[in-house]
């Protein structure tokens, strides 16, 4: 959506109802905001404007309005930066179709943008060019958290089911912390502690490594080890994944791991994490056996209207 400055009002304008007094539903809320900014309620549609606040996750309907922490943050004050802040906001959590399209560095090719959007975002001037660039980074920023995450959720999913297909009971303790140091447990017919790393075909044979998991991987020795599963170009644009999509999986041992990274001492401190690059002759093929008819969600990411981070901001619950 393009956010007019009447829209960014009366957005700020149903923040700020919300966090004056608890309000209990949306009708309610909308009220509130028509009393006490009757001029601007007049001229604005404020159920719509409430609408797309919900729907976007900004605005939490329960027993009463919640406010995430974004919008709350836009609560107190409804001057041009508020305005502006609140413009951004509507702009990052339903970005439309032409704003990836416009960046290129740091410059906006405003001759892809509509000339009714403009028109609407003329407002924001003299400082339109950079909101825009600074809402496309923040998109790409996370969507590249969405592909990272949903490529080692893939991977460790694609091990759980090859070590069920050989009638072994992994445990994805992954689920449960990430102080394991690892991703899947295998207690019999030996104990076996699997790190797992997908990779794409751009970046096999690398991987980001934490300090937990290399000083987890030195603890247990050979009962640990680490397999990176490489997706083909394919599977990131795919709804669904099968055993076509999964091109190698490769298996790193404790031994070779240790081998790799230097200790640490007067000259080297290895802080959180690292990323390791294995020559290929590191590497030995893993024997992955799926079961007939595996399949799993795809790779590709729809777009997201929760925004990263956000907390959502409540009332004290005992002022009913």
């Amino acid at each position: 959506m393009v956010p007019s400055r009447g829209f960014a009002q009366a957005a700020v304008l149903l923040a700020w109802a919300a966090a004056l007094a608890p309000r209990r539903d949306i009708p309610s809320w909308i009220n509130a905001a028509k009393r006490h900014g009757a001029f601007l309620a007049a001229a604005t549609d404020l159920p719509a404007v409430a609408d797309a606040l919900v729907r976007w996750r900004l605005a939490i309907v329960d027993d009463r309005i919640d406010l995430a922490g974004p919008l709350a943050a836009l609560a107190q004050a409804a001057d041009r930066a508020t305005l502006t802040a609140m413009a951004r906001l509507a702009l990052t959590c339903e970005p439309p179709a032409w704003l990836p399209l416009v960046v290129s560095g740091p410059t906006v090719s405003r001759a892809y943008i509509p000339s009714q959007d403009l028109r609407i975002l003329s407002w924001l001037e003299p400082n339109l060019d950079q909101i825009i660039i600074d809402v496309a980074a923040d998109l790409a920023a996370a969507s590249s958290v969405d592909v990272k995450s949903a490529l080692g959720t893939a991977g460790e999913l694609v091990i759980l089911h090859g070590l069920r297909c050989q009638g072994m009971a992994p445990v994805h303790v992954a689920e449960v912390s990430d102080a394991y140091g690892y991703d899947i447990e295998v207690r019999l017919p030996r104990v076996k502690r699997i790190e797992v790393k997908a990779a794409s075909r751009a970046t096999r044979h690398q991987f980001h490594l934490s300090r937990n998991e290399y000083d987890k991987s030195r603890l247990y020795h050979s009962e640990w080890m680490l397999l990176q599963v490489v997706f083909t170009n394919e599977a990131f644009t795919a709804e669904t994944l099968t055993h076509h999509h999964i091109e190698d999986v490769f298996e790193l041992t404790a031994d070779t791991l240790a081998g790799l990274v230097p200790r640490d001492n007067t000259a080297f401190r290895w802080s959180e994490s690292a990323i390791i690059s294995p020559p290929a002759e590191s590497w030995r093929e893993y024997e992955l056996r799926l079961p007939p008819g595996f399949r799993l969600p795809g790779l590709k990411v729809r777009s997201s209207l929760q925004i990263p981070g956000m907390r959502m901001a409540t009332h004290d619950r005992t002022r009913r």
